[in-house]
């Protein structure tokens, strides 16, 4: 049984309507109770109930509150084992003429809907009066049909802004499907965030082309299956004059120093791009030298992560020279590669010059180099 036992304990909303439940050990029975005896004196706008164990249940009597309420703008379900059932009752209360419409935040990462669920969801967006801005699924067990659905929801879509399907098995034919949607039809997505999944060239190729158009603003794909060949594609679209990308994260890939040249090449043209990520990739001290060159030619980047690459001595310097010049950077993470002390102590030297304008991380080094 959850904590929430009586109508005597029940939480209260702040003046900013809020309510913090997450942790609480509710369950389904704690989340019912929860459902029928909101407080009513301040209006509802955020409801916070992450990791609670609600379950399909539980989400049923959420998706009335949803359905009944004319406030609720965000809605954290992070952790609460929902599986498509449960999903597909609050897919259909943001259908029904009501609040659910009106919901703006959906937060559902770390559940059990699959790819069945997704594609409720899928055809929740493809209502026009839905104006849901933020969607969640990241750990949800979605593989490429729930991709498709999901980029067949959007054609009809002009709201949602954010779209996190980390932590699933999209592969390329699920990354094609978005990413041909993303380049023909919709034009509302701004951040994509496909890390942790099984996106190959093929894929990113596919992701390279939307670059081009300017919709994206942020693309993660950390944690796949890119190789330098994955990199080239997208430094094709970085040189684009339609790219409005800010940020790039293809840390722990394989894209190696051809992936990092390409990069690095393609930001001689890019002044969009801020944050980049190329972490856990064997970029060696010739990908390092290719950033450092891009930073050299003016390259507008702002945050910037090599760690775990292998990069030495001659990498290195190439960044302290770059630095030297390029006030720009504000973060670089250069941590567990193989560089000397004597190297690590210019770029220190760097970062105390600039009087807490740049962080550089850089003190922890491999041993086995």
């Amino acid at each position: 049984a959850g904590l929430l036992t009586s109508s005597t304990n029940l939480p209260t909303i702040d003046e900013g309507g809020v309510a913090w439940l997450s942790e609480q050990r509710l369950g389904d029975y704690g989340t019912e109770m929860l459902s029928h005896n909101l407080p009513s004196d301040v209006p509802l706008r955020v409801l916070h109930l992450r990791q609670n164990s609600i379950g399909d249940r539980g989400a049923k009597a959420l998706a009335e509150v949803l359905h009944q309420s004319n406030s609720l703008e965000v809605l954290d379900l992070k952790g609460n084992l929902i599986s498509h059932v449960g999903v597909r009752y609050l897919a259909e209360a943001m259908q029904q003429d009501g609040g659910g419409a009106r919901l703006l935040s959906l937060e559902l990462s770390a559940n059990q809907m699959g790819d069945v669920g997704v594609g409720a969801l899928a055809k929740a967006l493809q209502q026009d009066h839905v104006l849901l801005q933020d969607l969640s699924v990241a750990g949800n067990r979605i593989g490429d049909p729930g991709a498709i659905m999901l980029a067949a929801g959007l054609k009809q879509n002009s709201r949602l802004r954010s779209l996190d399907l980390e932590f699933n098995h999209v592969a390329d034919e699920g990354a094609k499907f978005l990413a041909e949607t993303l380049q023909k039809s919709n034009r509302a997505l701004a951040d994509l965030d496909l890390g942790v999944n099984r996106v190959g060239d093929i894929g990113a190729a596919a992701l390279a082309k939307v670059l081009q158009h300017g919709t994206l603003r942020s693309l993660d794909l950390h944690a796949n299956r890119l190789t330098g060949k994955a990199a080239t594609s997208l430094a094709e679209g970085l040189r684009a004059s339609g790219c409005q990308l800010m940020s790039l994260d293809l840390g722990r890939n394989s894209v190696g120093a051809e992936g990092a040249v390409a990069i690095g090449g393609a930001l001689s043209s890019n002044t969009r791009l801020a944050d980049l990520d190329l972490g856990v990739n064997g970029i060696g001290d010739d990908g390092a030298t290719a950033v450092a060159a891009a930073l050299e030619r003016g390259a507008a980047l702002v945050r910037i992560d090599l760690n775990l690459n292998g990069v030495g001595d001659a990498g290195a310097r190439a960044l302290v020279k770059a630095l030297r010049t390029n006030s720009a950077v504000e973060f670089l993470n250069i941590q567990y590669n193989c560089i000397s002390r004597q190297v690590l102590a210019e770029l220190n030297t760097i970062a105390d010059e600039r009087n807490g304008r740049l962080t550089v991380w850089a003190g922890a080094q491999r041993s086995d180099c």
